[in-house]
């Protein structure tokens, strides 16, 4: 009876034993699996990590940086570039009647600067310079560049003899306002008064 006893004992044991290392070796797989997925996901981040890319320009900037710079240059009021360099219309490049007009601009572009009220009123229609305070507008306004004359003569939303496109820098030396100057294209209405161009008006 004794010898039964111990038997089962013995056998009991044995069970318990190899059931616990049972559990472990689970247990083990079980971390050990844990460990390779684990491992996976960070090779997995690994590879599909996408490096910063700063994409500096040789100036040290970046693309974006070198974006925003110019979307705030945009938005800084217009400078002046030609006051100590006025710059005139080439006359070389017309002839005719286009060579006369573009004479006709280049001198009124100089009275302006030198506020020659005479000279300025010498290339304008009659009916314009009659309505202008001649003396203050030389003094408010100044013409520093005109190039690129295109000239029109087919139908237009204006009368006129004929229009003349031009780019334009003027800027208002007594005004406190921002910006005081502009640049842009300026189109002067032309009459023709006793066989002589003349400046009519101008529209921007």
């Amino acid at each position: 009876m004794n010898k039964i006893f111990s038997f089962f004992l013995i056998t009991g044991l044995l069970s318990t034993v190899l059931g616990c290392n049972g559990d472990q070796q689970d247990q083990n797989v079980q971390i050990s699996d844990e460990t390779e997925i684990s491992n996976n996901q960070k090779s997995a981040g690994q590879i599909t990590q996408q490096p910063t890319n700063t994409n500096e320009a040789k100036d040290g900037k970046s693309e974006v940086d070198k974006v925003s710079q110019e979307s705030e240059n945009s938005k800084k009021p217009y400078k002046a570039k030609y006051i100590d360099n006025p710059q005139y219309l080439d006359e070389s490049l017309y002839e005719g009647d286009e060579l006369e007009i573009v004479r006709l601009l280049n001198k009124m572009m100089k009275s302006i600067l030198t506020e020659n009220v005479d000279i300025y009123r010498s290339v304008l229609t009659k009916d314009h310079y009659q309505q202008t305070d001649t003396e203050q507008y030389l003094k408010n306004i100044k013409i520093t560049y005109l190039s690129d004359a295109t000239f029109y003569e087919g139908p237009s939303e204006y009368f006129s003899d004929m229009e003349v496109g031009v780019k334009e820098e003027s800027y208002l030396p007594n005004s406190t306002d921002s910006p005081n100057a502009y640049f842009g294209t300026a189109i002067y209405l032309m009459f023709k008064e006793d066989g002589q161009w003349k400046i009519g008006e101008k529209k921007w």
